[in-house]
């Protein structure tokens, strides 16, 4: 959803969610972070540390509206706003079942796609 008023241009809306994150790869470990933007295709969160690389495959879990949530993702975008963190662009991949019921309750409608650009 567009916060300047103007017409929204992406494929999926996308609402501010201040979740706590873990995000986990094989090689990087599970990371903390704190989600920026939700969308039905992918999220884009800030991240600790600065490991994570364009084309890891991650698993995400959070809390959404009192539910566990979950996704497997790839990391599309990586911007490094400080040194101790980075901010990552993940476009999920799979859904679980409570991550899907969890958008409905937000009025996203479930699926998989490119994230906000």
């Amino acid at each position: 959803m567009s916060d300047w008023g103007g017409t929204e241009r992406r494929k999926y809306p996308r609402v501010r969610v201040g979740a706590i994150v873990a995000v986990h790869n094989d090689e990087v470990g599970t990371q903390p972070a704190a989600s920026v933007v939700l969308s039905q295709g992918g999220i884009r969160c800030r991240v600790e540390g600065n490991e994570f690389k364009v084309g890891h495959i991650v698993e995400i879990t959070f809390r959404l509206d009192g539910r566990n949530a979950g996704s497997v993702g790839r990391i599309v975008r990586v911007n490094k706003p400080t040194p101790l963190a980075q901010e990552i662009v993940v476009q999920f991949i799979e859904l679980g079942d409570e991550t899907i019921a969890s958008f409905e309750d937000l009025g996203l409608a479930p699926g998989t796609g490119e994230p906000e650009e």
